[in-house]
């Protein structure tokens, strides 16, 4: 699911002027055989960031499009930015073997165009690419975290980071 201009300019933009000054570190790697190609990526406090606006419309964009009546109760479980540059390499990986787990993708530059690339490229079970997203400001796409796909560096035009800000969801635990 790819939305667009869910959140407000406003939002949008505090989002990014927070990420100018994180702590990002270069820890996160797509898969265990990939481990020595790292990316940075900070990550959130869940207790905190569950109460801001941005995590607020998200919330309600995977109950809407994945909860339905009926359906399971899904509740986030890790908040973090990647920030990935150009040179970075892209590994295809899933966020989850679960079928039921959830992944949305905060695209979060406040200017972007098709020539910085960086897309988010999601294939097929036999590696075949299905489609790709371009990181436009204020999309948002939503998908099952078993799903195969890569988050692209943004290509030698753009000198900075391409921020994706990620939401992962999951039924909760058995008490």
């Amino acid at each position: 699911v790819v939305l667009d201009n869910v959140e407000a300019d406003d939002v949008r933009g505090h989002l990014y002027d927070c990420l100018q000054t994180d702590a990002f570190r270069r820890t996160e790697f797509a898969r265990p055989d990939t481990r020595e190609f790292r990316h940075h990526v900070v990550e959130y406090s869940l207790d905190r960031f569950c109460r801001t606006d941005l995590f607020r419309a998200v919330d309600r964009l995977v109950g809407l499009f994945f909860c339905g009546p009926g359906g399971p109760v899904l509740e986030a479980y890790r908040i973090y930015t990647n920030a990935v540059m150009y040179g970075d390499a892209a590994f295809v990986h899933r966020d989850s073997c679960e079928e039921e787990h959830v992944t949305a993708l905060v695209y979060s530059n406040p200017e972007w165009t098709s020539e910085m690339a960086g897309e988010t490229i999601f294939y097929d079970e036999d590696g075949e690419i299905v489609t790709a997203v371009e990181p436009r400001p204020g999309r948002i796409v939503l998908f099952r975290g078993c799903i195969l796909h890569k988050g692209s560096p943004p290509s030698r035009l753009f000198w900075g980071a391409r921020y994706t800000t990620a939401f992962k969801f999951a039924a909760p635990p058995d008490p």
